[in-house]
C-alpha cells in the first residue's frame, strides 16, 4: 500500500487526492482514495509523504531495436537516409542484436518512468523476449513491407520493388507473431499488425492488412504522413492523401494508431476523427529531423485521440511531453495552449487508449497497477505548486523514485531490479560493434 501521497488519478473527473492512499492486490489497484478500507491489510506500506503518485508514462510509438543505430542519425537528412541506407542497415539486423538493443532501450525507458511501450520493428519476437524479461508492458507489432529489405528498389532506386509474394510472407509472419504473443508475459504483452507506411505498401496490400486485422480484431499501428516524400508519392500515384488512401483500403475500419501524422488535409483530419482513430505525436524526433509540425491542436479539436511517442533513440517521455507543450505554444503563439494536465493525459491515459489498453493509464479501482512515484523534495521540484505543472515543467527522470508495472516494483531510486545493468551495457555495446562491422562489410 502507498500512503500519504499526492495522487493524480487521471480518472474521468481528474480526481486529485492531496493526502491519498492506494492499495495494490496482485497486479490490480484495489482502492484509491482518502482512506484505507477496513478490509485491506497490506503486507507492505510505502510512505509517500511529499511525493506524487501518477499513472506510468506510455510511449505509444517507438522502435526499441533501433536503439542500436543511436548516434548514426543525429544530424542527417532523414528522408535522404531513409531511401539510400536505412533499408540495407535494417536488413543487417538479427534477433540477438534486436534483443539487446530492445533491452537497453527498455532499461532506460523504465528509469524514465515509462511503464508501457507501443513498439513496431523488425524481429518482433526478440523484442517480446526483452519485454518479458524486463517486466515492462508493451503492445508489439512486426513491421510489414511490400518488398524485401534486401531488394527494396527497382530501376536504380527510382521506384520501390513491390513483391506480392514477399508481402504475403511478411503479413503471415506478422500475424503468427501477433497470435502467438498476445496475452503473454502475465498479460503484459498485447500485439498489433504494423504495415510500415502508406507509400511502402500498395493499396492492394493495405487492403489485405485491413482484412486480416478485422478478422483477428488486431490494432493497426503504422507510420502516417511522416515525410513529404511519402505524401507526394501517394498523391502522385493514387491522386489522394495518405489518410484518404487508408480510408479507401479499409485500414480505418479497424482500431487504428497512426504515428507522426504531419502532412494532413483538413478533410483527412475529419476522416481520422470519424474513424475514432488515434495519433502518436513524436515532436522531439520530428524536430530533430527538421520535420514540420504535426497539426496536433487541429486533430485534438476534431476529436482524434492524441498520444505521445519518442520514435527512436530517446526514452525520456517527460522531455517529449514538455517539448510538445512548448512547440505548439510557439506554433500557435498562444501560451494557454497545451495545459499541463492535458499534455500529461496524452503521456498516460491517452497513450494507453491509443494502444487499446483500457485497463491501464489511470489510477482507479480494478485498473492494472502501473504507476510511478515522483519525489517533490529535490531542489528542482521546489517550491511545491500545482502538481501537474510541477511534473510537466520541472520533473526529470532523477526525481522518479519508484516504477511499478502490473503490481511489481521494477525500479526504485533509479535501479532497475529486473536486469543486470552492467551486463546490459556490455552486451548492448558489443551488439553495436557487431552491427557496425556488418555495415562496414557491406560498404
Amino acid at each position: 500500500m502507498f500512503s500519504n501521497a499526492i495522487i493524480l488519478t487521471f480518472d474521468e473527473q481528474y480526481k486529485v487526492y492531496p493526502n491519498g492512499f492506494l492499495g495494490v492486490d496482485d497486479a490490480v489497484i484495489s482502492f484509491v482514495g482518502e482512506d484505507v478500507p477496513n478490509s485491506f491489510h497490506p503486507d507492505l506500506e510505502i510512505d509517500c509523504h511529499k511525493r506524487i503518485i501518477m499513472p506510468g508514462l506510455v510511449n505509444a510509438h517507438v522502435h526499441l531495436g533501433e536503439y542500436l543505430f543511436k548516434g548514426m542519425m543525429d544530424e542527417i537528412d532523414f528522408q535522404e537516409l531513409f531511401y539510400s541506407c536505412l533499408f540495407a542497415w535494417e536488413a543487417s539486423l538479427d534477433p540477438k542484436l534486436v534483443y539487446w538493443g530492445s533491452l537497453a532501450a527498455i532499461t532506460e525507458a523504465l528509469r524514465c518512468g515509462v511503464t508501457t511501450v507501443g513498439d513496431i520493428y523488425h524481429h518482433a519476437e526478440a523484442t517480446a523476449y526483452a519485454v518479458e524479461v524486463s517486466g515492462i508492458r508493451a503492445c508489439i507489432g512486426q513491421l510489414i513491407y511490400g518488398f524485401a529489405l534486401q531488394r527494396p528498389f527497382a530501376r536504380r532506386r527510382k521506384t520501390l520493388n513491390f513483391d506480392s509474394k514477399v508481402f504475403m510472407e511478411q503479413l503471415e509472419a506478422a500475424y503468427q507473431f501477433a497470435k502467438k504473443w498476445d496475452g503473454k508475459a502475465e498479460g503484459r504483452i498485447t500485439t498489433a499488425l504494423a504495415p510500415h507506411a502508406t507509400n511502402t505498401l500498395t493499396p492492394q496490400m493495405l487492403e489485405q492488412v485491413a482484412k486480416t486485422a478485422l478478422e483477428s480484431s488486431l490494432l493497426i499501428h503504422m507510420h502516417l504522413a511522416q515525410m513529404k516524400s511519402e505524401y507526394d508519392m501517394v498523391v502522385k500515384k493514387y491522386g489522394q492523401g495518405c489518410v484518404e488512401l487508408l480510408s479507401q483500403t479499409g485500414i480505418l475500419n479497424n482500431k487504428f494508431l497512426g504515428a507522426h501524422a504531419i502532412f494532413l488535409k483538413k478533410t483527412e483530419i475529419d476522416l481520422l476523427a470519424r474513424a475514432s482513430a488515434a495519433v502518436a505525436h513524436n515532436p522531439v524526433a520530428n524536430a530533430k529531423d527538421a520535420g514540420l509540425i504535426a497539426p496536433i491542436i487541429a486533430l485534438k479539436q476534431a476529436g482524434v485521440h492524441i498520444s505521445l511517442g519518442t520514435d527512436a533513440f530517446h526514452s525520456n517521455l517527460l522531455e517529449t511531453a514538455r517539448f510538445a507543450a512548448y512547440l505548439h505554444r510557439v506554433h500557435t503563439k498562444d501560451p494557454r495552449i497545451c495545459p499541463a494536465r492535458e499534455v500529461l493525459y496524452w503521456a498516460t491515459k491517452g497513450g494507453a487508449l491509443a494502444l487499446g489498453l483500457g485497463d491501464t493509464g489511470s489510477l482507479e479501482r480494478g485498473k492494472k497497477a502501473d504507476l510511478i512515484v515522483i519525489d517533490l523534495e529535490d531542489l528542482n521540484m521546489l517550491p511545491k505548486a500545482d502538481p501537474y505543472k510541477t511534473v510537466l515543467y520541472y520533473a526529470e527522470p532523477k526525481n522518479i523514485r519508484l516504477v511499478m508495472v502490473n503490481g511489481k516494483i521494477l525500479v526504485e531510486k533509479g535501479s532497475v531490479f529486473t536486469v543486470n545493468l552492467e551486463e546490459v551495457k556490455r552486451r548492448f555495446s558489443e551488439s553495436v560493434r557487431i552491427l557496425y562491422s556488418k555495415l562496414n562489410k557491406k560498404g
